[in-house]
């Protein structure tokens, strides 16, 4: 359920720059423990997603 404003499909290059820089952030700062994110070394790992809007 998304609110009527929202508009699906593809997102602008200042959403994908934003995605970029909060990626790049949460990896260089290793607030998540990627390591603790294994299931199977390997070869299985949890997925770790989450969508923001503004």
């Amino acid at each position: 359920m998304a609110d009527p404003s929202f508009e699906p499909g593809h997102s602008g290059d200042s959403a994908i720059e934003l995605g970029r820089i909060v990626d790049r952030g949460l990896r260089e700062s290793r607030a998540v423990d990627t390591k603790s994110l294994y299931v199977i070394a390997g070869k299985l790992v949890w997925l770790f997603e989450s969508t923001f809007t503004l």
